[in-house]
């Protein structure tokens, strides 16, 4: 089966079983099966939402099934830290500095905080000299990204110094939203979202470091690699483990 129109044009009541396994099947062609079931996922929330409200009978959403993880998973291949030659490099390159979220990437080699725990950072948790990790993105019970309310473990609850390099990337970002916002964080007091303002995506990002990484020649990474080397550069430095 194929679409003759948009999905999006389809209304409520029209939509069968076979529209939303057609829909899923199409998603599948350019996209990885995390992404497509993340699409599902909102079509459902959605169309649960319909149902509680009683505009529809009932949601066919539940008899989807997630599609199975197929690609190797980042910890299996990526999940490593860059050498002092490759941490050169890649914050040299010219595609770096022209990324989107240059700022995230330094951010997190610096900090060695985890992608949602930058993208759930908002600036009343910075005071006192220090960055007062209290909270990471997480995912609701429709597979939708939200601003948790606590950190990923009890340890990851912590607070980090804030040197010399972090302060000026704090200041480079609040300059950054102040021209895109308007004010010194997003409307929802987060330090680093998306382009457009939104809670930030992991992928996006990971998707600029690769082409970050084939440019400069270096084997890919992904986000948390900026996190391994942190550590690293710390344990290299004398730093008690």
């Amino acid at each position: 089966m194929t679409f003759n129109k948009k999905f999006g044009d389809f209304k409520l009541k029209e939509i069968t079983i076979e529209d939303l396994r057609a829909l899923q099947k199409e998603l599948k062609k350019d996209r990885q099966c995390e992404t497509v079931n993340y699409y599902m996922a909102l079509v459902k929330h959605i169309m649960s939402d319909a149902t509680k409200q009683r505009l529809l009978d009932y949601n066919p959403c539940v008899l989807i099934k997630n599609y199975k993880r197929q690609e190797e998973t980042a910890r299996d291949t990526f999940h490593r830290a860059l050498s002092i030659e490759e941490q050169k490099k890649f914050f040299s390159c010219s595609r770096y500095k022209e990324s989107a979220y240059a700022n995230i990437m330094k951010f997190a080699i610096n900090t060695g905080m985890r992608a949602g725990e930058i993208g759930a950072l908002k600036s009343t948790d910075i005071y006192d000299g220090l960055i007062h990790v209290q909270r990471t993105i997480t995912r609701n019970e429709y597979g939708i990204y939200i601003i948790g309310k606590d950190a990923k473990t009890k340890a990851g609850k912590r607070v980090i110094p804030i040197n010399d390099q972090i302060e000026a990337i704090l200041e480079e970002q609040k300059a950054c939203n102040k021209m895109l916002f308007g004010s010194e964080t997003a409307d929802n007091g987060l330090l680093f979202t998306a382009t457009e303002g939104g809670i930030l995506n992991v992928t996006a990002i990971d998707r600029d470091i690769k082409k970050i990484c084939q440019s400069v020649n270096i084997e890919p990474i992904t986000m948390h690699a900026f996190r391994a080397t942190f550590a690293t550069r710390a344990l290299e430095a004398g730093m008690a483990p």
